[in-house]
């Protein structure tokens, strides 16, 4: 019972007859067998005498656990665990949640600091974590709080490794956008939107189904007369001009303002032709009739052309607007894809700072990370996972109303036990996301 060599003595031997089974004992000088209670009597009368006089190694608990007798072990639970899905989870089990409040609560104030000044600009937010450690399910949540504003939010999600094959990667970041800007809209609203959207940026397909139609109603005109006669009697007409500038919209002016290839030849011509992508951006922004979150998923599954130039893309063209763009990536992801990308300054410049920290710290005004899980949080997850018994999270505690200053809350969380620090810290991510906590920090670093 100790683990360790001990010498056996007569009350083991004695101890160690009893418990077998009466028909492992010899038969009685009458021909019967010895009962099962006198052999429990016996058991029971080894352990008393012991407990009289132990020796000084004697444990007589565990002589208390042999007197109990041989418990038969319960069946092993069935060696299964429930199929995840990689998709972002919609209960918050690993306590993220008052993470994403505290964050929703900065982007509606700097949004509207934005949207109320002279010269508005976008609000560049950038969410660090590794693969695997729950980007998405944060940013859900992150929407959901968005969704429950007055007035709710509009989210755009817009997935960059899913269009990652169109180029320039923004243009679908733009069609998405107007997208999700027409499920919200009234019908009347939608149509008078296309109609502008189709002005400023005609599709290829609407023009020449414009130039197909005049085409059509020349041919129907002009019916029974000779190829000849058609020619010469729309040549001398308003249709000639018609014609022409038809072929001339179809051939010009579609291609250059038209869908992906459009896209594609205004990024490599790289002048003022981007003005109709600003043009359609605003545009958007303007008709929206609340804040806008667009998000920019999976960025850390692209590669490094993708990344910066989706990133680059959104920086030129579309910071004209208090829009906030919400960046999903591992850090380092972005930096390599920068590094890359301006390989030929690495050496020049500040040899502590790589370059492509550099264009980290320039491009984005708030920079999140996912925090690691506590252990308590890591157990009671597993624990569900698992089938545990025990598997609910550690009572909530509260902060004490006086812990106001960073050094005040960090002591509290500190002295609290270990299952109670998840519900503080959640508690004071809350508190420290406020305006006040700001000011506070404001005013420390003016000193």
């Amino acid at each position: 019972m100790t683990g360790k060599p001990e010498p056996v003595g007569a009350r083991h031997l004695l101890f160690a007859l009893a418990e077998q089974s009466p028909e492992e004992w010899p038969l009685l000088s009458g021909g019967g067998r010895i009962s099962a209670e006198l052999l429990a009597e016996l058991r029971a009368l080894v352990v008393a005498r012991t407990g009289y006089a132990p020796l000084k190694s004697e444990d007589m608990a565990a002589w208390q656990a042999l007197l109990a007798g041989p418990t038969t072990p319960p069946p092993s639970p069935a060696e299964r665990t429930p199929l995840l899905s990689d998709s972002p989870a919609t209960v918050d089990e690993l306590g993220r949640k008052p993470l994403a409040d505290a964050l929703a609560a900065r982007l509606v104030r700097l949004q509207r600091d934005e949207a109320a000044s002279a010269q508005p600009k976008a609000v560049m937010v950038h969410l660090h974590g590794p693969w695997g450690s729950g980007k998405s399910s944060l940013v859900r949540f992150l929407e959901d709080t968005l969704k429950a504003q007055d007035p709710p939010w509009l989210v755009v999600e817009f997935n960059a490794w899913r269009n990652a094959r169109v180029k320039p990667p923004w243009w679908n970041m733009l069609t998405e956008f107007k997208r999700a800007l027409d499920r919200r809209l009234p019908w009347w609203r939608r149509r008078w939107l296309d109609l502008r959207w189709a002005w400023v940026s005609p599709s290829v397909e609407n023009v020449y189904m414009v130039a197909g139609g005049l085409l059509a109603l020349a041919a129907a005109a002009f019916a029974g007369s000779t190829i000849t006669g058609v020619i010469e009697k729309w040549q001398g007409t308003l249709g000639g001009i018609i014609t022409a500038t038809g072929v001339a919209i179809s051939f010009l002016r579609a291609p250059m303002l038209g869908g992906r290839r459009a896209a594609e030849s205004f990024d490599a011509l790289r002048t003022d032709s981007f003005r109709p992508f600003i043009t359609l951006f605003d545009m958007l922004v303007t008709e929206c009739p609340c804040p806008v979150l667009i998000v920019l998923d999976d960025l850390d599954r692209c590669d490094a052309g993708t990344v910066t130039d989706l990133l680059e893309g959104i920086q030129t063209l579309f910071r004209g607007q208090p829009v906030v763009f919400l960046a999903v990536a591992d850090r380092y992801w972005i930096t390599a894809s920068f590094a890359q990308r301006f390989s030929l300054f690495e050496d020049g410049g500040d040899k502590a700072r790589p370059v492509g920290d550099l264009f980290l710290d320039k491009m984005f005004q708030v920079s999140v990370t996912i925090p690691a899980l506590p252990v308590a949080v890591k157990r009671a997850y597993l624990g569900r996972l698992l089938g545990a018994a025990e598997t609910d999270l550690p009572e909530e505690a509260r902060l004490p109303e006086t812990a106001v200053r960073h050094e005040e809350i960090q002591a509290a969380i500190a002295a609290a036990p270990e299952e109670q620090r998840p519900a503080l810290r959640a508690q004071a991510v809350a508190r420290l996301s406020t305006a006040a906590a700001d000011k506070v920090v404001e005013h420390r670093l003016l000193r």
